[in-house]
């Protein structure tokens, strides 16, 4: 009887989710298995009352004391089960609880893969057909357009793969597409027979279109980054870069995705080594980039590089509020160029001033001309520059003064005038001869040595003079079209300084002639008394040459009694305009002798400069004396002659 109870409650016990019946089943069945022990219990001891034999009597014992353990073991199976029954409601609860509150939804899909069962939710849903139990979800989307992706789908979903995060799409009635990511694992029934598929699955239509519009933005964004002039990158708080423009990733020589993700240091560290002009390192680009690094570490002020291409940036940086850096570079290559032209027509400006002042000086015309080649080859940054000569006959050129070429033929090289040779041509065109291109220069040939020095341009200009030019100033460099407009201005304004320098040294020759040819000594004097010049006469006259006397006071010259006298009619005591002085001068040895001097005064702007004209009156004084005595004896003559003539009339 306790084994039957045993088996009937094991069949009776109830498997669904309905705690109160259950609770109900077991207390029928707990009273039944108690009539049934004590029955039990009154069967066992039947012997033992009736005073049966002893053997009867322990097996009657024998059959209560199994009878009780079996009740014991049944009533903790029972209790048992119970306590299985009760967490089975539990987490039946529980995961409806959670499929309730869950926003995933549940399905359930037969073996071939057609809905069988949706969770309320999934049900609920607006945009889902009435007709979806029974079909598959790619009939559902209408494969929304991507036949590949569904393909991979299809084939995960014959080889029985789990699916993770498959996403597609679903239009409603009205038109609206709202997006679809499901989650599921294969089922399996007895014997490992494939059943189907069951999962979550999430409506993530907000998601999709938050990310369509981030995307949307960001390529806004993009495309306006990428629309500026100016380079632009952002580092993040760890100094690696978040995003740039296509401006910024060309200027570092890379595509932008290389870039992304890579360090600062690691970006301008490659640039320098291989875009950046080396000419801004100073020599030393270690230095460099540790001055670099820790200027964007620490922004604040505008930074200037240059690239080999010759282009230049300005950087400005500056920090975000979350330790980021944004950094902003602007080409500034035209007001670099600028920048470099203005300094180069104010270096050409003042190269043509210093020459000018030093051909408005007593200096050798060689050393001009040496001057002259050396501001040129400085300023244009060329390395060879000449000043050939047009000698007196106009047959031949003489190298006159050269920078760069060998010194040992500067006043020895001699060539003839050849009008297919560029000096010959550039006396015959009377304008700026230019050659960007040697290697296709056909109008002119050029010295061999210009070419074997691998000279790539040219260019040459005239040196005028007053009846036939004086030469050509020529200048070479080993870049080509190194000549600008600017550049062939600068020689033209040289070689007019030379012009003007060599006709004045010209008239000042012919001039200097002139005066050494007096016989007179003619001197010039500044304000002060000071001799500024003198001719040859005065070394004739007084035994000083023009060396001697230079910068020394003109009182110099005059008897030690006229010299304070002299010197008060210089200061404007009295107008030495127009003396002439008869006194007496002092030579070198001491002797003094009569001389007559005259001074004119000239203004030179604000100066004023004498011109003193002393002549040596020893011979007129001479003559003048022996004219005395002549004219005393004559008048003695004429005396004694009446004297005679009025004795013989007596």
């Amino acid at each position: 009887m306790i084994a039957l109870g045993i088996a009937r409650y094991r069949n009776r016990l109830p498997t669904g989710t309905m705690p109160a019946r259950a609770k109900s089943s077991r207390i029928a069945y707990a009273i039944f298995l108690g009539v049934a022990l004590a029955a039990q219990l009154l069967t066992g001891l039947h012997p033992i009352l009736d005073g049966h034999s002893p053997a009867l009597t322990l097996a009657g014992v024998l059959t209560t004391l199994a009878g009780v353990a079996f009740t014991l073991l049944l009533a903790r199976e029972i209790r048992r089960r119970d306590q299985a029954q009760e967490a089975l409601a539990a987490s039946e609860a529980r995961f409806r609880d959670f499929v309730a509150s869950s926003s995933d939804w549940l399905w359930e899909t037969d073996a071939e893969h057609r809905f069988t069962w949706f969770s309320e939710k999934f049900r609920n849903a607006l945009y889902l057909k009435a007709a979806a139990i029974g079909r598959t979800r790619w009939e559902l989307s209408g494969q929304d357009g991507d036949s590949a992706k569904w393909d991979a789908h299809r084939a995960d979903l014959a080889a029985r793969r789990e699916i993770r995060n498959f996403q597609y799409s679903l239009r409603d009635d009205s038109g609206r597409v709202h997006h679809i990511r499901i989650s599921g694992r294969p089922l399996f029934g007895v014997g490992g027979t494939f059943i189907g598929y069951r999962g979550t699955a999430l409506d993530v239509s907000a998601e999709v279109e938050a990310r369509a519009d981030a995307e949307r933005a960001n390529a806004l964004l993009a495309d306006g980054i990428n629309s500026i002039a100016e380079s632009f990158a952002l580092f993040d708080a760890e100094d690696r870069l978040a995003i740039c423009n296509k401006r910024y990733a060309d200027h570092n020589g890379k595509p932008a995705h290389e870039l992304k993700g890579r360090t600062f240091a690691e970006i301008v560290g490659s640039a320098a080594r291989d875009r950046l002009d080396p000419s801004i390192f100073g020599g030393d680009r270690e230095a460099w980039l540790r001055w670099r690094i820790e200027q964007h570490r620490n922004p604040g002020r505008a930074i200037e590089v240059k690239y080999r291409d010759g282009h230049w940036n300005r950087i400005i940086e500056n920090r975000t509020r979350d330790g980021g850096t944004v950094l902003v570079s602007a080409d500034v290559t035209d007001i670099k160029n600028r920048e470099a032209e203005l300094q180069g027509r104010v270096a050409q400006q003042n190269s043509v001033a210093l020459l000018a002042q030093l051909a408005f000086e007593p200096v050798d015309l060689d050393r001009l001309l040496a001057k002259a080649t050396d501001l040129v080859t400085r300023t244009l940054g060329a390395p060879l520059s000449s000043v050939f000569e047009l000698t007196g006959d106009g047959r031949e050129f003489l190298l006159r003064a050269s920078t760069g070429w060998p010194r040992d033929q500067i006043g020895n090289l001699r060539m003839p005038f050849d009008g297919r040779r560029l000096a010959a041509y550039t006396i015959k065109s009377r304008l700026p001869v230019v050659s960007p291109d040697l290697s296709r220069e056909d109008r002119f040939e050029v010295h061999p040595t210009v070419r074997e020095r691998g000279y790539k341009s040219v260019a040459a200009v005239t040196i005028g003079g007053a009846h036939q030019p004086f030469g050509i100033l020529t200048c070479a460099s080993d870049r080509l079209d190194a000549f600008s407009a600017g550049g062939i201005n600068f020689m033209q304004a040289v070689a007019n300084v030379l012009a003007s320098a060599i006709q004045l040294r010209q008239q000042a020759a012919r001039l200097r002639a002139i005066l050494d040819n007096s016989v007179d000594a003619i001197l010039s004097v500044d304000e002060q008394g000071h001799i500024q010049s003198a001719n040859q006469a005065v070394e004739r006259i007084y035994g000083y040459s023009e060396a001697d006397l230079l910068d020394r006071e003109v009182t110099l010259l005059l008897a030690e009694r006229h010299r304070a006298s002299f010197k008060a009619k210089l200061r404007g005591d009295g107008r030495p305009e127009g003396v002439n002085l008869d006194i007496e001068g002092l030579r070198r040895d001491g002797v003094e002798f009569p001389i007559d001097i005259g001074v004119r005064e000239l203004r030179l702007g604000t100066r004023r400069v004498f011109i003193a004209t002393i002549r040596d009156a020893t011979e007129r004084k001479a003559t003048e004396q022996h004219l005395r005595h002549a004219q005393k004896m004559e008048a003695i003559g004429q005396l004694t002659g009446g004297i005679a003539h009025d004795f013989n009339n007596m």
